[in-house]
């Protein structure tokens, strides 16, 4: 995007979900923001990390939507680092939706991670 400004913040509060042995936890909320001289435009909030502990590595991921505004997308959602982008128009109204991580160990042991709140916001400069 020509001209855009662009800005991340990712800092929450972790909880984790545990199970069998082992746990995994996400932030507890993920923010991306965005601004440019035009209606909307694309906003990516910055990866997010998932840390594991326990289990046997290696170790799978699936990202996946819970509830929310459901146009908003995962990118890399097998991974350990996770990001999230929707189309956001300026109208002070941001998308927002709640992902979640389920990791399955090598011997097939799966947990679930706790809440991740993703808010993308647009901002209009012209």
């Amino acid at each position: 995007m020509t001209g855009a400004a662009a800005a991340f913040a990712g800092v929450g509060i972790s909880g984790s979900g545990s199970g069998s042995g082992f746990s995994v936890s996400v932030p507890s909320f993920s923010n991306g923001s965005n601004a440019g001289a035009a209606a909307s435009g694309t906003v990516t909030s910055g990866p997010i990390s998932v840390t594991v502990s326990g289990g046997t590595p290696p170790y799978s991921y699936s990202c996946t939507f819970r509830e929310g505004d459901p146009t908003i997308s995962v990118s890399n959602p097998t991974t350990n680092a996770p990001s999230f982008s929707a189309t956001v128009s300026n109208f002070n109204t941001p998308k927002q939706a709640t992902f979640g991580v389920r990791v399955t160990d090598s011997l097939g042991v799966h947990v679930d991670s706790n809440d991740c709140t993703v808010t993308l916001d647009w901002i209009d400069t012209r």
